[in-house]
């Protein structure tokens, strides 16, 4: 993928707030207290630097200043200084990136990993996205990967209770070891999990992960584990089941296959001795010696 085209010549205007509307994939989370502190700012000293937006049928859309629009809201402003750009899709993602990383604010890796994927749907490789950014491409394949997170775990990563180094960790295993070790990473724990201990945990099996004590008492206490471990039980138990019966029918279709072999040999005797080599008191003696036999070793 070659390098974005330059945008258009930008303008800046005073644009009313109504028409503005938010970006479909913020890559902040709102902070209100930090919306407080910028209004505080521009009631004292006004709007230093416009906002940028891109036109968007005949209103516009915002690329990057969510917390100094949402001040300009809060303090009642009916407009705001913008700089108008006419920007495509990729073009806003790449603008508003940029313009967080120069400033070293939090970018949400949910908000980047979508924008992400979305450039990769524009026809982006993963390592033209990295050139773009200047990030390496592990940092764009690592974001995508919270992609196949469930939706809960997604939530905690967004929420910063989850790191983004964690949840890729988590991205690899199967979704309920994820859910489980995901739930013992988060920082509303007293000791959540080191990312070394979660590579430690992540390579053991279920049924070994389940012995740890951390693991065991959370789920002792999560009724959604209790429910999916007591159904795990009950399926050992009917497998368990199922082998034993297995095992008994095998047992009978044998004996029943013998009593029926005797039976005809029985009726074989009544008409005549064995061609003189075995009479047929001989025969019954045997006979019934074979069923005591059959008799002690399937009872």
């Amino acid at each position: 993928m070659s390098k974005m085209s330059a945008p258009t010549q930008p303008r800046i205007e005073d644009v009313p707030l109504e028409r503005i509307h938010a970006s479909p994939n913020p890559l902040r989370p709102l902070d209100d207290a930090k919306v407080t502190e910028i209004a505080n700012s521009m009631r004292m000293q006004g709007q230093l630097s416009p906002i940028l937006v891109r036109p968007i049928g005949d209103d516009y859309q915002l690329v990057y200043g969510n917390h100094r629009l949402a001040a300009a809201r809060l303090l009642h402003w009916t407009t705001i200084r913008c700089e108008i750009r006419i920007l495509k899709d990729d073009q806003a993602f790449l603008a508003a990136w940029s313009e967080n990383s120069a400033r070293n604010e939090y970018v949400d890796p949910l908000a980047e990993a979508h924008a992400f994927h979305a450039l990769t749907q524009m026809g982006y490789t993963q390592s033209a996205i990295a050139e773009q950014i200047g990030r390496p491409q592990q940092y764009v394949s690592g974001r995508l990967s919270l992609l196949r997170l469930d939706p809960e775990l997604q939530s905690m990563i967004s929420r910063g209770l989850i790191s983004a180094e964690h949840g890729i960790e988590l991205s690899r295993l199967d979704a309920r070891t994820a859910r489980v070790l995901g739930q013992l990473c988060s920082r509303d724990r007293e000791n959540p999990l080191r990312l070394e201990e979660l590579r430690s945990l992540a390579r053991q099996r279920w049924e070994q992960l389940v012995l740890d004590p951390r693991v065991r008492q959370l789920l002792a206490n999560d009724p959604v584990e209790q429910v999916r471990l007591l159904s795990a039980r009950v399926e050992q138990l009917e497998a368990t089941i199922l082998s034993h019966q297995t095992l008994f029918d095998n047992i009978q279709t044998g004996l029943n296959w013998l009593r029926r072999a005797v039976l005809e040999l029985n009726a074989r005797v009544d008409q005549t001795a064995v061609d003189g080599i075995m009479t047929k008191a001989q025969l019954d003696s045997l006979t019934e010696d074979l069923r005591r036999i059959l008799s002690r070793r399937f009872s």
